[in-house]
């Protein structure tokens, strides 16, 4: 289970299309880490 805080990403967003960038960054990095793969093998980065 991959738990993602709203308060907290919602004070560092200036607006929705930024909140919607932090979320999947901050999903892709955790994703990432319970994996054990760089962030970059899960957006399917070079």
């Amino acid at each position: 289970r991959i738990v993602l805080y709203r308060r907290p990403l919602e004070a560092r967003a200036k607006d929705s299309v930024d909140l919607a960038d932090l979320v999947h960054d901050v999903l892709v990095e955790q994703v990432a880490n319970y994996l054990g793969v760089d962030p970059d093998a899960i957006e399917g980065g070079a």
